[in-house]
């Protein structure tokens, strides 16, 4: 969600009747943690709805990676028809940015990559981080709302491709057991409560 919104206390309407809430600005937990917007070099979205891309504006110096599918609903004719804001998100294309098709190793030593899983939207995609102490963590992004969802593989109506997403979920389970890594569901409200928050370190 975009900082802007902290100047709101009660929030307000963004987008599809949702009220946007921001309590502690990204750039202020950034700061806790000593890193300033423009040290960061690399970003990567899971998709482009509202709640996932209002702050792209601070990362000035980042090469944004993005998958190609999502990358042509963006900038496409028409892109409020998979439910952007083009404002939220136009000045990445005069940014550095590199298009990738499907599964990509960022650094190229498995530390970290990017997992598409089609669905949510035509270019979803998830994050598998690998950390030195508690190893594999999947950012599941938007693939499934909550466990419920991913265990049942239920399907939001509002979903772009209800086939993909029940494939997107199916790769995501056989991919936790592969890697014997967790999954943190980023819509999941209960499973948030439990994890560490900023400034607080996750190894």
């Amino acid at each position: 969600m975009e900082d802007d919104l902290a100047k709101h206390p009660e929030g307000r309407i963004i987008a599809h009747g949702i009220r946007g809430i921001v309590r502690r600005p990204i750039a202020d937990q950034l700061d806790e943690i000593g890193v300033r917007p423009r040290d960061i070099s690399t970003i990567l979205l899971s998709h482009a709805h509202f709640d996932h891309i209002g702050n792209v504006d601070l990362f000035e110096n980042a090469r944004w990676i993005a998958q190609r599918a999502e990358f042509e609903a963006m900038f496409g004719p028409e892109p409020e028809e998979f439910g952007y804001s083009f404002q939220h998100y136009r000045m990445l294309k005069e940014r550095p940015y590199e298009i990738v098709d499907g599964d990509h190793d960022i650094f190229g030593d498995g530390a970290v990559r990017m997992i598409f899983t089609p669905g949510h939207t035509l270019g979803h995609c998830s994050l598998m981080v690998r950390l030195p102490r508690r190893g594999a963590v999947l950012l599941s992004g938007d693939v499934a709302h909550n466990r419920e969802n991913l265990r049942h593989m239920r399907v939001p109506s509002f979903n772009a491709d209800q086939q993909a997403t029940v494939a997107s979920m199916a790769k995501v389970v056989e991919l936790l057991r592969v890697e014997n890594a967790e999954i943190w569901i980023n819509h999941d409200t209960a499973e948030s409560v439990e994890l560490p928050h900023a400034p607080d370190w996750i190894e």
